[in-house]
This record gives structure tokens, C-alpha cells and sequence, in this order.
């Protein structure tokens, strides 16, 4: 039976930290995923904070991933405004909320996790490899076991193998709690619903539209008449040529108030702000019912090739990489690339009868649940050997304006990375010794005062 140090079960931020983590501390470890690859499984779309604290030490992002980390990692734009738009009908009241985001904020990037959590994991794997780890994928854990000398975990997939910890980090539905009864499921006033789209919008239209520059973003969030009297909000994060729009609401006023969650983005896009900054020059085409089938399917394959060909070098042509299309000998300026473009929209127009409409491109939807950290945090984050962490470990920060949950995940992993590295250093691995010690670091960390001090009937 093969045996590791570690087995840290789901391959979100979290867990591809605690990987590197415990690698970079000359560990052993192996990262099980029940998705087919890294990223597969993880929602698109949010805000990445680095933080300080004067209170106590926070793990941040490039502690685990490098201080290189904002030069090298895969993040869409450095958030340099924060705005709250309270609306009413067709009115809007902006509120800048930026010195509030920078407030003990080192960095803040955009980021979209089904880019990132790949670039993470190729760092985590090569760390790990070196002390025999790694990360395997496709994989769900069905059972865990404890015999006198060791645990054993069992998976659909591979034969059991033995390990002396084991990191959970499977998210807000932790199978892992399931398994062992570490912890009731979360019930609908602990959680927040969250629903996203992922619009695409070309890089300069992005820039212009929200007064940015090349690498500059923007948050904003939305309150007011948009929530369909729930409790919570409305967001949008630019990316570097896409959108993040969304609603987070407090679960149980959804179950009280019940909407299809298409709705609650169809209620922000109806806002005028909002369908502002997401439109886009779209095509939309005729039909062309006179002509026999064999003639409809020529045209049609014309015409999409036509599209798919005006598309591409639009998006090109507004991309800060636009001068590549100079380089490469098929134009000799932008002002050429531009009325190729146009020369293009009037064949489909004139020849085709294609119109060209405002309206966005959806290009993702995704839901999922958010813990409420202050109400659903573990108070004991650990069940024997096993060590809770993130959303598993029902952690994260959700008031108002503050939406902080994959920092909070990541200076989970590195403490349980650092009680686990103690536990095999002195070969302790009784509950209270692992356990305990993981728990009081998780109680040293400024995140979890943050959850404490929330006020119990916020909501």
C-alpha cells in the first residue's frame, strides 16, 4: 500500500496552496481532484486580495506562489476602483468605496479561477513531484478509515492508500465532511447563492468604457432595487477583454422570495447602468426562407465563416496587442485593419441582410454556494487527523462591500500546511497535538477576528 504524508482532497486555490506549501516545507504530499482536470470545476470570475494586517500575520498569495507573483501569474487587471452604485428605477447613486478596498490591501487583481488554478497547479505539481507528491484528477474519495497506525482512504478510482494527515479543501459541500460527520451540511441562513455570467467585451472598449488604462480594472457593486427585495447584491469585475456580472444573496431570503437565478441577472442587465457597460455591437441575422435547403445551408456556412472572420479581427483590432496585426505583413497600419473591418459589416449587411444590434455576448453562467463565515465557520476546523480549510471549513468574509473568500482560503492552507509540517517533523500525529495546534493558528489569523466581529443580526 502506498503511503504519504499528506492527501489533500479538492484542487481549488486552496488546496493547490496547501500542495505547495507542504512541498516547499520538504513534505510529501498528494492532491486528489474529482474533476477531470484542474480548473475544470472551479467558477469564473472575482477579485484575489493580497492583505495586511497590524493584528497578526496573513498568508498571502505570492508567500505561496512567489513575489513574482503579479509579473508571472495569469490575473485579468489590478483593481484601482471600487464603486457602489445604489439604484431606483432608472436613478443611480455612486458611492466610492476605493479607499475601503485599499484599506490594508497590498494588491487586488481580477481573476478568472479556470485560468488560474492551472497556472497554480503547475507550480504546485512541480514542487510536490520533487518529494514524490503530485496531483491526480478524476478522482473522488469514498470512504476514509482509522486503523491504530494509519488512515486509509479509499476512492472509486485507485487502489487505497495510507496517509498520516489529510487536508479538506472540497468546498462549501465538503464530501469529506460528509464521510467522517465532521460537520452538519450548512443550512440555508449559513450561505449565500451566488450567480455569474462571463461576458465578453474587447479589451479597448473595456478600457474606454470604464476609464482605465492597459492593466487597470474596476469592481463595482450594485444594491438597491436590482435584488428583487433580497438580501444582497449585485457585482462586476472587469477583466482584460471579458466581464464578471453577478448577484450574490443571502440564501435564505431566496427560499423566502423564490426567483429562477436567470432572473437575478436578468434584473441587473435591465438596469441602465448596467446594460451600459456590458453592450456590445453584436450580429443578428435573417433568415433566408425563400431559398431551397441545400442554398439556406450554403449561405449559412458563408455567412458564419464571414462573421467568425469580422469577429476575430475586430477583437484583434481593439486588443492592446493590435500592432502584432502590422507585424505580421497583412496590413500596413490600423487605419487599414479598420476599413477592412467595415468593408467587411457592409458585405454582411448589403449582401446578407445581417444586422448589427447593442447587446452582450454571454460566454459562462455558473452558480454556486458561498459559506457566511460568520455564521457558519467551523469552531473547531478538524476532525482527527483531518484538517479543514476555505469554503470546506465554511470560511469566508461576506458583508456589504467586502467579498473576500480565496485569500482567506489560501492563509488557511498555509497554517494547516504549517501544523501538519510540525506533526511530521516531531512524529506526533495525536488528534489534540495536530488538531489543537491548527486551530489556534487559524485563531491567530486577522481573517478570523474579521468573521467574530461581524455583528450576529447584520442581516
Amino acid at each position: 500500500m502506498e503511503q504519504f504524508d499528506v492527501a489533500i482532497i479538492g484542487g481549488g486555490s486552496a488546496g493547490l496552496s496547501a500542495l505547495k506549501k507542504l512541498s516547499d516545507l520538504n513534505k510529501s504530499a498528494i492532491l486528489i481532484e474529482a474533476g477531470n482536470g484542474i480548473g475544470t470545476k472551479n467558477v469564473s470570475g472575482g477579485i484575489l486580495y493580497s492583505k495586511k494586517d497590524t493584528q497578526g500575520r496573513i498568508y498571502n498569495v505570492e508567500d505561496v506562489f512567489g513575489s513574482d507573483f503579479s509579473s508571472n501569474a495569469p490575473v485579468e487587471r489590478l483593481i484601482k476602483k471600487y464603486l457602489l452604485h445604489a439604484t431606483s428605477k432608472n436613478k443611480i447613486f455612486t458611492i466610492d468605496m476605493t479607499p475601503l478596498h485599499e484599506y490594508k490591501t497590498n494588491f487586488a487583481y481580477s481573476v478568472l479561477l479556470n485560468r488560474l488554478t492551472p497556472w497554480f497547479a503547475e507550480l504546485a505539481s512541480e514542487s510536490a513531484g520533487k518529494h514524490g507528491g503530485g496531483i491526480i484528477t478524476g478522482v473522488h474519495v469514498s470512504d476514509i478509515q482509522w486503523t491504530d497506525t494509519k488512515t486509509i482512504v479509499r476512492t472509486n478510482e485507485l487502489e487505497e492508500f495510507a496517509v498520516r494527515s489529510i487536508i479538506a479543501a472540497d468546498g462549501i459541500n465538503s464530501e469529506i465532511a460528509q464521510i467522517t460527520s465532521a460537520r452538519d451540511k450548512f443550512t440555508p441562513e449559513e450561505v449565500y447563492f451566488g450567480v455569474k455570467v462571463i461576458i465578453k467585451l474587447p479589451e479597448k472598449i473595456i478600457e474606454e468604457r470604464f476609464h482605465l488604462d492597459s492593466t487597470e480594472g474596476s469592481a463595482h457593486l450594485f444594491a438597491g432595487d436590482v435584488t428583487l427585495n433580497h438580501v444582497g447584491g449585485g457585482f462586476l469585475y472587469t477583466n482584460r477583454d471579458t466581464l464578471s456580472l453577478g448577484a450574490v444573496y443571502h440564501y435564505n431570503s431566496l427560499l423566502s422570495n423564490p426567483v429562477n437565478p436567470s432572473q437575478l441577472i436578468d434584473e441587473l442587465i435591465k438596469n441602465p447602468l448596467i446594460s451600459e457597460y456590458i453592450k456590445d455591437e453584436v450580429t443578428l441575422r435573417n433568415g433566408n426562407e425563400g431559398l431551397s435547403k441545400e442554398d439556406q445551408l450554403k449561405v449559412h456556412l458563408g455567412v458564419s465563416k464571414l462573421i467568425k472572420t469580422y469577429n476575430e479581427l475586430r477583437d484583434k483590432y481593439f486588443s492592446n496587442n493590435n500592432m502584432k496585426l502590422i507585424e505580421s505583413g497583412k496590413f500596413r497600419n490600423l487605419e487599414e485593419v479598420k476599413s477592412k473591418i467595415d468593408s467587411i459589416k457592409h458585405d454582411l449587411n448589403e449582401k446578407f441582410g445581417v444586422q448589427f444590434v447593442n447587446n452582450y455576448v454571454e460566454l459562462e453562467f455558473s452558480a454556486k454556494l458561498i459559506p457566511d463565515g460568520k455564521r457558519c465557520m467551523m469552531k473547531k476546523p478538524h476532525f482527527k487527523n483531518i484538517l479543514f480549510i476555505g469554503d470546506a471549513a465554511g470560511r469566508g468574509i461576506f458583508i456589504g462591500p467586502k467579498i473576500e473568500g480565496l485569500n482567506v482560503g489560501i492563509d488557511d492552507a498555509v497554517r494547516a500546511a504549517i501544523a501538519i509540517s510540525r506533526s511530521i517533523d516531531s512524529n506526533n500525529f495525536d488528534y489534540d497535538y495536530l488538531g489543537n495546534y491548527y486551530e489556534s493558528l487559524v485563531n491567530e489569523s486577522p481573517y478570523t477576528g474579521e468573521m467574530r466581529m461581524i455583528d450576529e443580526n447584520y442581516l
